[in-house]
């Protein structure tokens, strides 16, 4: 369960940060996950809703 911290038995989630850190850069994915582990619920949700109508 992602609750802003890393959970360090899921080998999926370690698979998928290790991927986005290497495209991304430490730098930008640092501040990614700063800005996603700063969120709400309620601003978590609106911004899921953002990206579903872009699509």
């Amino acid at each position: 369960m992602l609750r802003g911290g890393p959970d360090e038995s899921d080998l999926d989630l370690a698979n998928v940060a290790r991927d986005l850190r290497a495209e991304l850069g430490e730098r930008a994915f640092a501040a990614g996950r700063a800005r996603g582990a700063a969120l709400d619920v309620p601003g978590a949700l609106a911004l899921l809703e953002d990206q579903l109508r872009r699509r």
